[in-house]
């Protein structure tokens, strides 16, 4: 199902978004690794592309 691209969802981040690790403390983009596990905060809206693409306000590391 993951490489399902209609059950994806795109997250862009940019500079604006605030990236987080489990204790809240800021981090850099490369801090995060392909299996962590994430909260995003995302905006409300989002493209009708396959997959959809939305911004990123927030990107929380929950488990390693």
């Amino acid at each position: 199902m993951a490489n399902n691209p209609n059950r994806q969802m795109r997250y862009v981040v940019s500079n604006e978004t605030k990236l987080r690790d489990r204790q809240g403390n800021r981090i850099n983009l490369m801090a995060i690794r392909p299996g962590q596990i994430v909260r995003i905060e995302r905006e409300a809206f989002q493209t009708a592309s396959i997959p959809p693409q939305t911004s990123a306000l927030s990107v929380q590391v929950i488990s390693r």
